[in-house]
């Protein structure tokens, strides 16, 4: 999958992942001498969208490892182990990509506490926040098809909105519309056990007055990505988590891909913990259906998240062919 000029750069604007490129140059001994070379897959994808012609084919390569990788290996197995001690966190997945590869995965901890269960690098984890990059991409995928405009004002597609009529869909991306956020708390509040729909949430929150002029400051509000997901589905005809399978996680691969919203993570997956200040570990409640919509519903294994981070970063304009865009994707 390939993303044009204009919608690659406000997708890297938005991507969460970039603070990690903004660590590694601040803190560059930190990532020094990752040089992996496991099992790495080489997928060539060649998609053809509307008629969803695709082929994907795997390649496996043998690892060759020198006793200086795997040095390297020990030491980022160290790395995680460390930071799990120091924090607390019971579990997590780690995927390195490296030149476009995936050069390691593997997971550290406990993904459950009682009874104790390892981590897999199979188990997939929340993606929390992470999901706002993909409903991001769903619109602008809907703009590339011609059906909005991100400078269209979200009343066009949603009447009855604050100032609908001004603020435009670009500035909810952007978090800089004025919409005031329903979930400021870091912690699910009492209320949000019970369900809630999209439209309730923003019958509440995005028919207050704005909290300040559309396009004049930055603040971050999870209600900008509940209207960017009721504006999905009402363009594209689809339910988001369907028009994300068919356009973004099908033709890449991403199998694992999980809407923790409509459903809670299986056995197999990791479980999610909470604490109160200096508190035990506790599972986290879930949160009632509907709360997460479009804004944080996501959950995936690391490998999949890497193969989207790698494709976002990589791509270059697609080539078109009559009314097909025809992208071609090669990891080699």
């Amino acid at each position: 999958m390939e993303f044009s000029p204009l919608l690659r750069a406000l997708l890297l604007t938005l991507h969460p992942l970039r603070q990690l490129d903004r660590y590694r140059k601040e803190k560059p001994a930190a990532f020094a001498d990752f040089a992996l070379h496991p099992n790495i897959p080489a997928v060539h994808l060649d998609k053809r969208l509307d008629d969803a012609k695709i082929d994907v084919r795997f390649e496996q390569r043998q690892a060759n490892f020198t006793q200086g990788r795997v040095d390297v290996l020990f030491r980022q197995d160290a790395f995680a182990t460390q930071v799990l001690e120091q924090t607390g966190v019971p579990s997590a997945s780690v995927a390195i990509v490296k030149g476009g590869k995936l050069v390691y995965a593997h997971a550290y901890g406990k993904a459950r506490l009682d009874p104790a269960t390892p981590a897999t690098p199979e188990m997939r984890y929340s993606l929390g926040s992470i999901s706002k990059q993909f409903t991001a991409a769903a619109i602008l995928l809907l703009q590339e098809q011609g059906k909005l405009s991100i400078d269209d004002a979200v009343g066009k597609y949603l009447p009855g909105l604050t100032r609908g009529d001004e603020v435009t869909i670009r500035q909810i991306l952007s978090h800089t519309s004025g919409y005031q956020d329903y979930w400021p708390e870091d912690y699910v509040m009492t209320p949000m056990l019970r369900p809630e729909t999209a439209q309730q949430i923003l019958d509440t929150w995005a028919k207050k007055p704005l909290d300040f002029e559309p396009g004049t400051q930055w603040q971050y509000s999870n209600t900008n990505f509940v209207i960017a997901g009721a504006i999905i589905e009402n363009v594209s005809g689809q339910k988001l988590m369907d028009f994300l399978q068919q356009r973004i996680f099908h033709p890449l691969g991403m199998k694992s891909a999980w809407n923790s919203d409509e459903a809670k993570l299986t056995q197999a997956d990791a479980t999610p913990y909470y604490r109160n200040a200096l508190g035990p570990l506790r599972p986290a409640p879930k949160e009632g259906r509907g709360w997460t919509f479009a804004m944080g519903e996501l959950a995936m294994t690391a490998h999949d998240l890497a193969l989207w981070d790698d494709v976002l970063h990589r791509q270059q304009a697609p080539e078109v062919e009559g009314r097909y865009l025809r992208r071609r994707t090669a990891h080699r």
